[in-house]
C-alpha cells in the first residue's frame, strides 16, 4: 500500500500504478502497440491482394471471406487514430473492390446462365444427366408448387399471357384450367 501512497497526488487518484493488485506496472492499453498496429495493416493487406487476385482468377467463395477478414483487420490497425493510414487503406479499398468485382462476375454468370440459349442448353444438358430432368423443368415445378411466375421472368417476358401457362401447364399433364396454383 505505500506504493500506492506515494504515487498518489493526494487528489484522491494515483498516478500509473494499481492500488489493489499490489502491481506497480502501468495500466493495461486499449489500442495495439505501434508494431501490432504495422502487422495488422501489412496483414490486412495482404489479405486484400489474395481476396482481390482470387476474384481474378474467378474464385467465388475466397473473395467472399478474405475481403471482410482484411476490413476487419484494417480497422483494428486503426487504434485510437482518426484515420487509416497507407497499407491499411490500401486493403480496405482492394477489398472493396474485390467484393465488387466479384458480384458483378456472380451476376453476369446468373445472368448468361438464364439469357443465353446455349449456356442454357449447356447447363440443362448436364442436369439432364446428373439428376434427370432439365433447369427449365425444374423452374416450371417450382412455378406450379409455389404460384410464382419465375420461368416467364428467365425468359426476360414482363407478363405471361393465359395461353402461355396454359401451354406450359398442359404439356406437364395438366388441364388447363386450374394451372396448378396454390390457394
Amino acid at each position: 500500500m505505500s506504493d500506492y501512497y506515494e504515487n498518489s497526488n493526494h487528489s484522491g487518484y494515483n498516478r500509473g500504478t494499481w492500488p489493489y493488485s499490489g502491481d506497480t506496472s502501468e495500466p493495461p492499453q486499449e489500442s495495439p502497440s505501434p508494431e501490432a498496429q504495422q502487422g495488422l495493416e501489412t496483414t490486412s493487406f495482404m489479405l486484400g491482394i489474395a481476396a482481390l487476385a482470387s476474384t481474378c482468377f474467378m474464385t467465388v467463395v475466397l473473395p467472399c471471406i478474405l475481403a471482410p477478414v482484411s476490413i476487419v483487420l484494417a480497422v483494428l490497425s486503426k487504434g485510437r487514430r482518426q484515420h487509416l493510414r497507407g497499407a491499411a487503406r490500401h486493403a480496405v479499398i482492394l477489398s472493396a473492390v474485390s467484393l465488387l468485382l466479384n458480384a458483378v462476375l456472380i451476376g453476369t454468370s446468373v445472368s448468361s446462365l438464364f439469357r443465353s440459349p446455349e449456356t442454357r442448353g449447356a447447363v440443362n444438358q448436364v442436369t439432364k444427366q446428373m439428376y434427370g430432368t432439365t433447369v427449365e423443368e425444374m423452374i416450371r415445378q417450382i412455378d406450379r408448387d409455389l404460384g410464382t411466375n419465375l420461368s416467364s421472368l428467365l425468359r426476360g417476358d414482363s407478363t405471361t399471357e393465359p395461353e402461355d401457362q396454359n401451354r406450359d401447364s398442359t404439356e406437364d399433364g395438366m388441364d388447363g384450367g386450374d394451372n396448378g396454383t396454390i390457394i
